[in-house]
């Protein structure tokens, strides 16, 4: 809510392309890096407020970009500009978490992390979670 806003006044201070561009570089490098890279509960707090801050820098510049290309028509296509807004942006929303879904099938997300072992340091040595081990066995049943 604080992020909108204050996105909103710089909005009509400096140009929204590069607002816009600023708030993907945020969300991109900062927010996305920091949360999955936390270790502690704090830093994917920081992560995930940086990405939110990010992603109003991106989301009300580009919405008054929207208008001005509507108003720009003659008559001006309010409806038309921002239904198609939706459409990609919805589309998207679909898109990502089915591509992150078949990501994860192949690769798990806490891969490749240097573990440290004795005397020696392995690096970039892949490994899966292991799963916990099951309550009840079949045997035990009743």
């Amino acid at each position: 809510m604080i992020a909108a806003s204050l996105s909103g006044f710089v909005a009509d201070k400096v140009p929204r392309t590069a607002l816009a561009a600023v708030g993907a570089a945020v969300v991109a490098a900062g927010g996305l890096v920091l949360v999955a890279m936390s270790a502690a509960l704090w830093m994917l707090g920081a992560g995930l407020v940086l990405v939110a801050i990010g992603s109003q820098l991106v989301l009300v510049p580009t919405i008054a970009l929207i208008s001005g290309i509507a108003d720009e028509q003659s008559p001006p296509a309010y409806g038309a500009a921002y239904a198609l807004y939706s459409i990609a942006y919805t589309t998207g929303l679909m898109i990502a978490p089915l591509l992150a879904a078949a990501r994860s099938a192949v690769l798990p997300f806490a891969v490749c992390r240097a573990r440290r072992r004795g005397p020696r340091r392995r690096a970039g040595r892949c490994h899966r979670p292991r799963r916990p081990p099951p309550t009840r066995s079949r045997r035990y049943r009743h």
